[in-house]
């Protein structure tokens, strides 16, 4: 079998690193079967520097592969090269772009072993409003690259034309070396479960991570504008502290009709059941390459109400949500009315919709196929 390494600084057993490592965990568990697979990752979650539980430092041993766990601030350009020699993969598959020791690490290892294979996926890392923070950093790093050449023979993983479009406008990559693959879902597409909605009333669910992305400030400043009573339950980590501080000022300052709580971390086996006792999905994000948590809003049935910076503004057509132009402030609020008046029939044509337009989308056996195909029949 061909041997898959993956550079994924997010893995589990973390849990807060959002959508990047729900993507390559779900990957890892696809294609188990068919390649032999080893992982690098950290031991500890984003922002803390305390080992988590159930794991040991360097190789662990599980039932999809061997993962080798770095502790806080380990994880240096020496060590990742050396892992790399000692594995001796046929593929090395990256799980970010700017993760740059691991980055650096695998493609000068690729330059004197022309034979091993590059796939990079940059999770959204290209898009526009992500490279606008850090700005500067971002920018030195992709003029080194490209001074030095050492993304010639590189393949990339993207998950959306959006994607696909940015990756090109960025880094000029070619139609043949790009794989447009969606990710698998986070949890599984259950059933559809209908509405208790009543008229008059909203309850609104954000989950996501907090960080200046995801655009959460923006959403509470939106809700200071409306008259009914409407509840907003915001799950996620904090990532960014400073950000949270600007939140939890507009939150206090709210008018009594609009009350939101956080509710801290939200467990993955958890989504699905505590999703249902909810109206609306609310993420105004700046953007996303895939959206984990708005397909894991889908799948529980529940309408979305997003912006258009997502890979699903399709909803706007299906009538399963509503994906709005980021700074259309005037369009949030008309469609957060629209699910406030909204009676118990017509919220459970939305509900419906909503479980409709996601299995039509999501294939699981087609994406393993696609996946295989990936990594056999690389340029």
């Amino acid at each position: 079998m061909k041997k898959i390494l993956i550079l994924a600084s997010i893995f589990p057993p973390q849990k807060k690193g959002g959508g990047p490592a729900v993507s390559v965990f779900n990957l890892v568990k696809s294609i188990k079967k068919n390649y032999d697979i080893y992982i690098i990752s950290h031991n500890h979650e984003i922002g803390d520097q305390k080992p988590l539980n159930g794991i040991k430092n360097g190789w662990n041993k599980y039932d999809y592969g061997k993962v080798y766990y770095f502790s806080y601030g380990k994880d240096k350009y020496i060590e990742i090269r050396k892992l790399i020699k000692e594995v001796q993969p046929d593929i090395i598959y990256s799980n970010s772009f700017f993760n740059f020791h691991y980055i650096i690490a695998a493609l000068n290892f690729h330059k004197k072993n022309k034979h091993v294979k590059i796939i990079i996926a940059p999770r959204g890392e290209l898009c526009k409003n992500a490279l606008k923070i850090k700005a500067i950093k971002k920018h030195i790093f992709i003029l080194f690259l490209k001074v030095f050449n050492l993304l010639k023979d590189t393949n990339w993983h993207v998950t959306s034309e959006k994607e696909l479009y940015d990756l090109k406008s960025t880094l000029d990559v070619p139609s043949n070396k790009i794989y447009n693959i969606i990710n698998f879902p986070g949890i599984k597409i259950k059933r559809y479960y209908p509405s208790t909605k009543k008229r008059d009333s909203l309850k609104m669910i954000y989950l996501s991570r907090i960080q200046k992305i995801k655009n959460l400030l923006q959403g509470l400043n939106y809700l200071k504008h409306l008259k009914g009573k409407i509840f907003l339950d915001i799950y996620g980590p904090i990532e960014e502290e400073d950000y949270w501080e600007k939140c939890k000022d507009v939150i206090e300052k709210l008018p009594e009709n609009i009350v939101v709580e956080y509710k801290g971390f939200l467990e993955k086996n958890r989504i699905y059941d505590t999703m249902k006792g909810y109206d609306l999905f609310f993420l105004p994000t700046k953007s996303e390459n895939f959206g984990h948590a708005i397909v894991e809003a889908l799948i529980s049935s529940l309408p979305v109400l997003i912006s258009d910076q997502t890979p699903w503004t399709e909803i706007n057509y299906n009538k399963a949500g509503f994906a709005i132009p980021v700074k259309d402030h005037q369009m949030f609020l008309e469609k957060i009315n629209l699910f406030y008046h909204m009676d118990q029939e017509e919220h459970d044509l939305y509900k419906r919709n909503a479980f409709k337009f996601i299995n039509k989308k999501i294939d699981c056996f087609v994406l393993k196929t696609n996946y295989r195909k990936m990594f056999d029949f690389l340029n």
